[in-house]
């Protein structure tokens, strides 16, 4: 679907109390911007914030983001093919979720997203949830409705 009426982006988590945040980033041969250890605070601004039980390192498609989701899920995609075996040993240990924003920009019409099941099946090669986290623009009619998170 053209995403000429949404921003998109998404990431590949890993979530871990086995491994640090260094340690996901060892075994798979590659570092990220977005890694975060146990014990870290949840907010690096705010000193009061709740502190981190679990590893989370974050690994974010570069594609741009007016591009369709598929296109980021993709790029995730071929991280995994390429890196399987580490994936999967991680696996034992480790929780994995892809997370997708969808930010509508307009109030036209409406949006959705369609994934073929060829895609699905190279994402799911690994046991992983798909979030999707959707916003909508300001001043809609129904703007009581928050988007939120969903799972699939």
């Amino acid at each position: 679907m053209s995403s000429k009426n949404m921003r998109v982006s998404a990431s590949l988590r890993i979530v871990s109390k086995a491994f640090t945040a260094k340690e996901i980033g060892a075994v798979l041969g590659t570092t990220t911007a977005k890694a975060f250890e146990v014990g870290e605070r949840m907010s690096r601004r705010n000193p009061k914030s709740a502190v981190r039980d679990a590893a989370i390192w974050i690994l974010d498609a570069h594609a741009p983001d007016n591009t369709p989701i598929e296109a980021h899920l993709g790029h995730l995609a071929d991280f995994v093919d390429a890196h399987l075996g580490q994936l999967l040993e991680l696996a034992e240990k480790s929780s994995f979720d892809y997370w997708c924003a969808l930010s509508f920009v307009d109030n036209d019409g409406q949006g959705g997203i369609a994934l073929p099941s060829s895609l699905l099946a190279r994402l799911l090669r690994i046991p992983a949830s798909i979030v999707l986290d959707v916003y909508y623009p300001s001043g809609r009619e129904d703007e009581g409705r928050d988007g939120g998170d969903t799972s699939i």
